[in-house]
């Protein structure tokens, strides 16, 4: 039966190993010469000329951080060399009593086991599943940090009364156009001056009168609306309420014409709405009314100045 060598356990960094082994294979501490605590100023006994040798390539590297319980690398290799500054303690090393010095502090030994512990977990197989628990935990951390953010609603930013009366403008006038454009759409086309006899007749009169109504009624329900903002005109919205306005007057006018035209057959009426002085009106309001809407958009636009200290 072989013999089976009693474990030993290094001085230095705790390590266990065979007790048949000269030097812990964890730091390569001299266990047969570790008869005496080593000075301030000087290696552990068993490491000549204050340098470690490195167990992978035989480099020699100054032992200046590893006595301070520091990480060091090879200089050759670049592996890492930690060798721990000692357990000032008493222990058993092979079959010997050995009393070491006490008198460091105690943050010294705690960095020593703690330097031990981070070695031996480097050898251990437990390394990679450990590894990979802190990744998923990390990755876990960062998905739930993000989730909170994206759940965590964001106080909205009270508006200016000029930019709600903005945003109330722009959106009335986008329902304008795109109520006009039905009713292009609707009646087959722009109805054109000369056109009176073709929108009046049996076939098409219908359709001209129903589209007709409808866009009168949009627009004289914007109308309404206009009306009923008069109270909340902040303070220089007031000519852009006014061009609003009056745009929408023209507008009502224009398809009362129309429909009046058809509906009593009477062309008078109709050519009316095609009038140059009508029509004109009918550019010119709606020209003013957007230069107005511009001005406004560049006043609610306007970056807001912070306040300087006098």
């Amino acid at each position: 039966m072989p013999r089976v060598l009693a474990q030993q356990e290094c001085p230095r960094c705790d390590n266990l190993f065979p007790g048949g082994l000269k030097r812990c294979t964890a730091c390569g501490l001299d266990v047969t010469r570790a008869s005496s605590a080593p000075d301030a100023a000087s290696p552990w006994p068993g490491f000549d000329r204050g340098v470690i040798e490195c167990n992978s390539c035989g480099y020699s590297t100054p032992d200046d951080l590893a006595r301070r319980g520091r990480i060091q690398k090879c200089g050759q290799c670049a592996k890492t060399l930690y060798i721990p500054s000692g357990l000032y303690r008493s222990e058993q090393v092979v079959g010997r009593v050995v009393n070491f010095n006490s008198s460091r502090p105690l943050w010294w030994g705690l960095t020593d086991r703690i330097g031990a512990a981070l070695n031996r977990f480097s050898r251990s197989k437990a390394r990679l599943p450990m590894a990979l628990l802190i990744v998923v935990l990390g990755l876990g951390l960062l998905f739930g940090l993000n989730w909170f953010k994206n759940q965590s609603q964001k106080l909205p930013e009270e508006k200016s009364a000029i930019s709600t009366y903005y945003d109330k403008a722009l959106s009335l006038n986008k329902s304008l156009k795109q109520a006009e454009s039905e009713y292009d759409i609707g009646i087959g086309g722009l109805p054109q001056v000369g056109e009176f006899a073709d929108r009046a007749s049996p076939e098409k009169r219908t359709r001209f009168l129903r589209g007709t109504e409808r866009v009168l009624k949009q627009v004289e329900d914007y109308l309404y609306q206009v009306q009923m903002m008069a109270a909340e005109v902040p303070p220089g919205a007031e000519n852009h309420y006014a061009k609003l306005k009056t745009k929408l007057e023209e507008r009502q006018r224009y398809y009362a014409r129309l429909k009046d035209g058809v509906e009593g057959k009477n062309e008078a009426r109709w050519k009316e709405a095609f009038s140059p002085t009508n029509q004109n009106l009918v550019r010119e309001t709606n020209m003013s009314e957007e230069q107005a809407l511009n001005q406004l958009q560049a006043q609610v636009l306007k970056p807001v100045q912070p306040a300087t200290r006098p």
